[in-house]
């Protein structure tokens, strides 16, 4: 992740108040729900160990990081999360005195080395029938954490709901069990990337896109190609993960006021992912779509990514792949769903688009779908003598996505 000066002057002198101390802590992420097992091997690869927790459901993770640095090397590695966070305190509350409960839990921060001066915010969230709002919630642990920081600190830091440096989070779901912990997502989601200038009226996030090349295993041992791209997510991630490019390269400003100063000496390597090509070595990128107005939009991200001299681009439909690459490692699209043109029209699409990418493939390469007709893909597979290998379904809103990728018998 590209570090930079930041404008805001005495403001950012970081939520790290002292030097980075190795000591063993707990992360937690929010990811798309269902998306667990996909993530898990992120983190594996990556060298996070996952670990049980008694608030993780489908949209949670939690694992193990050694420190600040660790915590930020996550950040700038992790490419499927969607928000990240250090655990500060966790605990189950007393339906009837949930306060002393949650204050009890407030008092036990440990405050050095991850809180300063900065200003902060508290967010509250809770899940089934509670005695107290949301923000009741909020407002109560951030009176006794307005408290705990003075007395640690010896100064009272500022409260800034509209752009703290430090967001706090208190969930508590209806069991009663209760995680506090630091925000270190800054004020969007990790999945944001910035790199989106053109904005596809169906487009895809980021972090899902990750999700299908990391259970794809996709490491750049040949081509990629996504013939149905919309505005480019699927490719410019292939690139991103492929060449070892930060997620976060695109907003270190944004970022920069947790882990200044006290991170200066690992900013040049800060959050370096695994690289499986060298630039110069990468191999073909090619994104196709039917509509010219979208294959624009989709040369406009890939330019403010930064990938665009890697990726070869065409107009057309998605039967002509095979014009284009024919020894590629992956093939990778999010295709229609059908709402418009209805289930037989979309049966051939999904023959052809699976035909297609069969003619493109070298004689090891997958198909990756990022689609909810996963019966669909599960007959033309079968009618083709094809191996769907994984399938891992993930909530997109009111949908129920499937992660599919499909193999040679």
């Amino acid at each position: 992740m590209a570090v930079q000066a930041d404008d805001r002057g005495p403001r950012n002198r970081g939520l790290l108040a002292g030097a980075p101390v190795a000591r063993a802590v707990r992360a937690c992420a929010t990811i798309a729900p269902g998306l667990r097992p996909v993530v898990h091997r992120e983190l594996e690869r990556n060298g996070f160990t996952p670990v049980d927790d008694a608030l993780d459901n489908a949209g949670w993770t939690t694992f193990t990081v050694d420190g600040p640095l660790d915590l930020a090397d996550a950040i700038g590695r992790l490419r499927t999360l969607h928000r990240l966070g250090l655990v500060l305190a966790a605990g189950s509350l007393d339906p009837d005195d949930p306060w002393d409960g949650l204050d009890a839990l407030v008092d036990e921060i440990d405050v050095d080395p991850w809180f300063a001066e900065g200003p902060f915010a508290v967010r509250g969230h809770r899940t089934g029938d509670h005695e107290f709002t949301s923000m009741e919630l909020a407002a109560r642990v951030g009176d006794r954490l307005h408290d705990h920081l003075a007395t640690e600190l010896g100064t009272r830091p500022p409260v800034d709901l509209e752009a703290p440096d430090a967001i706090v989070r208190v969930h508590v779901d209806d069991a009663g069990h209760t995680r506090l912990w630091l925000d270190l997502a800054g004020q969007a989601g990790l999945h944001r990337r910035s790199y989106r200038d053109y904005d596809h009226p169906a487009g895809m996030k980021a972090s899902l896109a990750a999700a299908l090349l990391e259970l794809a295993d996709h490491r750049a041992r040949g081509p990629f190609a996504d013939p149905m791209a919309g505005g480019g997510t699927l490719v410019t991630e292939a690139v991103g993960r492929a060449l070892g490019l930060s997620p976060m390269r695109l907003r270190g400003d944004e970022l920069l006021a947790w882990h200044a100063p006290a991170l200066a000496e690992h900013q040049a390597n800060l959050g370096a992912p695994e690289a499986f090509v060298d630039r110069e070595q990468a191999p073909a990128f090619v994104l196709g779509d039917h509509a010219p107005n979208h294959v624009e939009g989709a040369q406009r991200n890939l330019e403010a990514a930064g990938v665009a001299d890697l990726v070869d681009t065409y107009a057309g439909d998605a039967r002509q792949l095979p014009d284009h690459v024919d020894d590629a490692e992956l093939v990778a699209t999010n295709p229609p769903y059908g709402i418009r043109s209805g289930e037989a029209p979309l049966a051939d699409t999904y023959r052809d688009l699976i035909d297609a990418g069969l003619a493109s493939l070298a004689d090891d390469g997958r198909i990756g779908l990022l689609t909810p007709k996963a019966d669909l893909v599960h007959r033309i597979a079968d009618e083709r003598g094809l191996t769907v290998a994984e399938d891992e379904t993930v909530k997109h809103g009111r949908l129920t996505i499937h992660l599919l990728v499909v193999d040679r018998g």
